[in-house]
């Protein structure tokens, strides 16, 4: 009777097993699982209704995004003056904790996907950071996300140049800095990516370049009125406190 249970435990366990494989999941920043299967992924989009991104459909329409290259000058022309507008002490702060997040990606190489690098104590640190300061500090965000899209689709010398890049990119680099973005502006998030991706032709998981770029330019177009406004109630909030 012993032996009987014992090998009915085993194929249970091994059923188990076989299933967990075949079904792997990620949580997202969030706390919820997501299913990794790429076709499971591309099917996320089929459910959503179009009237739903009805400015979306509309803003992909206004311009060429074809020009990956282009496209990221363009979104430059928009973040650039807004950073510039941003306190030095508050960006300063904000490129400290960002390099400390960083020199943490060699621990989670190891397991490939890129939200797995959203994981540490100095990650959360900086998301912290960023949403103590709410809006006000998303170009910042997006600007990572340009210099990592440039790091993994360019081998330019320009546009490295562009980027401020210096060191070798990592193989996910690209995805990676996008887990701050999605942390910070949930009412899009990676779904509406989906969306983005799909619109244009590219099914995948982020991971294109077109895709993140026309996303951080939607962001960057359909927000910027709030982030200006952020920055302003931050620079009057600092002149406050020195007075």
């Amino acid at each position: 009777m012993k032996t009987k249970l014992l090998i009915c435990s085993f194929i249970f366990l091994f059923t188990m097993s076989c299933t967990d494989d075949n079904n792997d999941t990620i949580e997202n920043n969030n706390g919820s699982s997501e299913n990794t299967d790429l076709e499971e992924t591309i099917d996320l989009t089929e459910d959503v209704e179009e009237e739903e991104y009805k400015d979306l459909i509309c803003f992909l329409d206004s311009f060429d995004y074809s020009d990956l290259k282009q496209m990221i000058f363009d979104v430059n022309s928009i973040i650039d003056p807004i950073i510039e507008t941003i306190p030095e002490s508050i960006k300063s702060e904000f490129e400290i904790k960002y390099k400390i997040w960083e020199k943490t990606y060699p621990l989670y190489e190891v397991h490939g996907a890129p939200i797995m690098y959203a994981r540490s104590e100095e990650y959360y640190s900086l998301l912290d950071y960023c949403k103590s300061y709410g809006k006000a500090l998303w170009p910042l965000a997006l600007k990572k996300i340009i210099r990592d899209v440039i790091c993994t689709s360019f081998d330019d010398e320009e546009m490295l140049a562009i980027s401020g890049w210096d060191g070798e990119p990592s193989r996910y680099f690209g995805l990676i800095s996008f887990n701050l973005l999605m942390d910070l502006e949930p009412e899009y998030n990676w779904h509406f990516l989906h969306r983005i991706n799909s619109l244009i032709g590219y099914n995948y998981y982020g991971g294109n370049g077109h895709g993140r770029i026309v996303y951080t330019y939607f962001i960057a177009v359909v927000e910027k009125d709030n982030i200006l406004q952020a920055i302003q109630d931050l620079r009057e909030a600092e002149n406050v406190a020195e007075e």
